[in-house]
């Protein structure tokens, strides 16, 4: 697996707290910021359960060098912001996208070169390439119902189960996500 760090988090939840509140059937605010956290607990598991971000992100992938293809992890790609690189020099040096092609109607998405470019030569160290690109479904209203209802069932496990959580992702929320799961990333 390449390295990769989240440059700028999302900037909300793929559920509300009011969305969580009618699922519960809580009406009044008294565990609202415990709530808020159980959101964020599950989205993170439910993100690491599927290898995707769901919100928009920015993140960057490192490669030691340029590969014939360098798959991107964290789908839906929306956008390949800059593709950096350490020159023989070790100047940090931005890549023309004239040189690369995005292939974003497959997920995972990656990039390879294109036929008519090429890629320069890079200093020989680790994270000599840097990816920076956008991904996630966009704003929570673009994230599918089925995934925005299995983080339901997963705070709900866990508001239920203060105590007791083993580390698994309830069954039925597994069931309803499978689809979306990125295999072997």
């Amino acid at each position: 697996m390449t390295a990769r760090k989240v440059i700028i988090a999302s900037i909300s939840d793929p559920v509300s707290i009011n969305e969580i509140k009618l699922h519960l059937r809580i009406d009044d605010s008294t565990e609202d910021s415990y709530l808020v956290d159980l959101i964020k607990a599950a989205t993170e598991k439910i993100e690491d359960f599927l290898q995707r971000s769901l919100i928009t992100k920015t993140v960057e992938v490192y490669f030691s060098g340029f590969q014939n293809y360098m798959e991107l992890p964290l789908p839906t790609l929306q956008v390949v912001n800059s593709i950096k690189y350490y020159d023989c020099d070790g100047v940090l040096q931005t890549l023309d996208p004239s040189n690369y092609v995005v292939n974003d109607l497959e997920d995972p998405s990656y990039i390879y070169k294109a036929s008519s470019g090429s890629y320069p030569s890079t200093k020989d160290v680790h994270n000599a390439v840097i990816i920076n690109f956008d991904c996630g479904y966009g704003d929570e209203s673009k994230v599918p119902l089925r995934i925005k209802q299995a983080i339901m069932l997963v705070v709900g496990y866990l508001y239920q189960n203060r105590e007791d959580h083993a580390g698994k992702i309830p069954v039925q929320a597994e069931n309803l996500v499978f689809d979306y799961r990125m295999m072997g990333l």
